[in-house]
């Protein structure tokens, strides 16, 4: 889906946007002829919860590469630390999802799903707050005093 929902910012950027609408809709057609039977397969031996979080682990292990080496997209470690924690969390809420051993339960999650929901929380924080600091692919912007600073008005705080 990657390719379908981004790849015409390359290639079809100078096309109207109907035909860019056209060709990624052929091309996730074809993508979600393989998901379904993927997805019908992975619930004999997950929940579909699991194959949510399973199938944006994925999202993101392929939206990532895709980015920087086919859109030249620049990489960040900003932007890594976010997916890093965004990554962790479902990971490990899996992990312990498929375990049987662990003792540390709080209600019906695990205290290690809890924390991996907390990481998934915090990177979903930090990835926002990443966003609103603004600029394109997460360029740093001067704060409001060193803007005026930068066009000679006094600080009034």
């Amino acid at each position: 889906m990657t390719f379908a929902w981004y790849g015409h910012l390359r290639n079809l950027s100078h096309r109207p946007w109907l035909v860019a609408a056209l060709v990624s809709w052929a091309i996730a057609l074809f993508e979600y002829l393989i998901q379904v039977p993927a997805n019908r397969i992975g619930h004999e031996v997950m929940n579909v919860g699991q194959l949510k979080i399973l199938q944006i682990v994925v999202t993101l292990a392929v939206f990532v590469p895709f980015s920087i080496w086919y859109l030249k997209e620049p990489a960040r470690l900003d932007y890594l630390w976010a997916g890093l924690c965004l990554l962790y969390g479902p990971g490990r809420f899996i992990l312990e999802a498929l375990r049987d051993d662990n003792p540390y339960e709080l209600g019906t999650l695990t205290i290690s799903q809890i924390m991996g929901l907390v990481m998934l929380a915090g990177g979903a924080v930090l990835l926002a707050v990443l966003f609103r600091r603004g600029g394109k692919a997460g360029e740093m912007q001067p704060s409001p005093a060193g803007r005026r600073a930068a066009v000679g008005e006094p600080d009034i705080g």
